[in-house]
């Protein structure tokens, strides 16, 4: 379900995007795109409990299964996200009036700018209590039914867009703004359906509010909070640089190749996902020498994976941009291909940080991303004042930032907490990430020259370079022994020895 869900968001988001280029244009969708930016941070007011309740509701039921233990960190959550969105709100209500100065775009309404973002916002902070709902969706295992909440609430949004565009009124900031609105508020509807019917049991009521729990949920949150702060500081910045000092006009082609590159930070979630119990399993029960070897081929195998999907942005980067937006943007292509470079490199050493939190060792990596972050600002200004690289500064900041924090820091505080020689973890890495860059590179120059017309060669180039890549990254990189592994976690291995 976790891949059918991607694709149709992404789809519904891609259609949406070309409706709001099309009726609005470059600056005012750029708005958008900087608003969707900022609310990253607005999600650091709700973090402290958002990213914990799961841990603690879940625990509960697991080990306890006390009902009223239970609800009270559920009830707990709920009214703390509720007070918390609402002082939230009032806080952003009243400095709405800075936007002006903020948002670098002379040619726009800036009353319609703050409204605008004034429901953006309430939309964003609704949508966020389903984070509460969810809780009952994971622990049943039943993940799909949160998914397709989301995807039926899109779907109502998307349906609205259409019917604002051809038959109502004009397309502005002012009605998406509204659309947005509704999609939150269905979102939250469906997730309060689905938690019911998944779990009766979990009551939201004054009743079980607890400060004793609260405070439970805060003494982890914060170093949630922290964390989370880093991260976006180098992952979430750009948006807001690019619009500061290039105008939302620029801002609106960074997010368009964003956008596209997110999707390998989409299936790098899935995928880490899949490979999340197994690490659990291997730190829980084996010893150092053989937790290192299985999270070595497991990246190996979740680098392999994820390439895939870097190699066909990369390779269809402008037959992409052609049948999305049309011939105009295809010039776009550039800024993709290294977007989606940013996101490989990002994604590439996921499962050592998945081991960082499985073995709590979480304040070193706490510091050193929010060091990257602060980094990536000074780089990302430096590149803008310093050279006329314009927007490829900003990228190049990002990618060198990413480069220290995830690819080298990750790998040397992996060698050191499992003990082992850093040479053998590039070793296992260096290879097969060449040879992704390399293979992407050659199969853009083949494809490139292909019409967009001729849509049976195209789809015969993409199967083609996916059964090639695939085929010399299992006879490659992987040992006899990995090739087995591999089958086994592919479902394949029946099939093969049966041959």
């Amino acid at each position: 379900m976790g891949f059918i869900k991607i694709l149709i968001l992404t789809i519904i988001t891609m259609y949406i995007v070309n409706i709001l280029l099309m009726n609005l244009g470059k600056e005012e969708y750029g708005v958008i795109a900087l608003f969707t930016s900022l609310n990253q941070y607005i999600s650091l007011f709700l973090v402290a409990i958002s990213g914990t309740i799961f841990r603690f509701v879940s625990l509960e039921y697991h080990k306890n299964n006390k009902s009223e233990n239970i609800n009270k960190y559920y009830s707990t959550s709920f009214f703390s996200m509720l007070f918390l969105s609402i002082l939230a709100f009032i806080i952003l209500y009243a400095i709405t009036p800075m936007l002006k100065g903020f948002v670098n775009s002379p040619n726009l309404n800036s009353s319609e700018i703050e409204l605008f973002f004034i429901l953006s916002i309430s939309a964003f902070l609704i949508s966020n209590l389903t984070s509460v709902f969810f809780v009952s969706g994971i622990i049943k295992h039943q993940f799909y039914l949160n998914d397709l909440s989301n995807i039926v609430a899109k779907s109502i949004q998307l349906l609205l867009v259409l019917i604002l565009v051809n038959y109502l009124v004009d397309l502005t900031l002012y009605t998406y703004g509204l659309t947005l609105i509704f999609y939150s508020v269905f979102y939250l509807i469906f997730s309060i359906i689905i938690s019911k019917v998944i779990m009766p049991e979990l009551i939201i009521s004054m009743k079980y509010f607890s400060i004793k729990y609260l405070k439970n949920m805060l003494e982890m949150g914060t170093n949630v909070l922290l964390n989370n702060l880093g991260i976006m500081l180098y992952t979430g910045t750009d948006l807001i640089i690019v619009n500061i000092f290039l105008g939302t006009a620029t801002v609106t082609e960074y997010s368009i190749s964003l956008q596209l590159a997110f999707f390998i930070a989409m299936v790098g979630t899935i995928f880490s996902r899949l490979f999340n119990s197994s690490l659990s399993k291997f730190i829980a029960n084996y010893s150092s020498d053989f937790i290192s070897s299985q999270i070595l081929m497991l990246s190996k195998i979740f680098l392999i994976y994820i390439g895939i999907f870097f190699i066909l942005l990369v390779v269809f980067s402008k037959k992409i941009l052609f049948f999305w937006l049309g011939f105009e943007y295809i010039y776009l292509y550039s800024i993709l291909i290294l977007l989606a470079l940013y996101q490989l490199l990002h994604q590439s050493t996921v499962l050592f940080s998945m081991y960082f939190t499985l073995v709590n060792k979480l304040k070193t990596p706490l510091k050193i991303t929010i060091i990257a972050g602060i980094t990536n600002i000074i780089l990302s200004i430096l590149f803008l004042k310093f050279t006329s690289y314009g927007v490829y500064g900003i990228i190049f900041a990002t990618i060198i930032t990413v480069l220290f924090k995830t690819v080298i820091f990750n790998s040397f505080y992996t060698a050191y907490l499992l003990k082992m020689k850093i040479s053998r973890i590039y070793k296992t890495f260096f290879p097969s990430f060449i040879f992704i860059i390399v293979y992407s590179w050659l199969c853009f120059i083949l494809v490139d020259s292909i019409n967009t017309s001729n849509l049976y060669l195209l789809l015969v180039s993409l199967l083609t370079i996916v059964f090639v890549y695939l085929f010399l990254a299992y006879y490659l990189f992987f040992t006899k022994k990995e090739q087995v592994q591999v089958l086994h976690m592919t479902k394949l291995y029946y099939l093969v020895k049966k041959k």
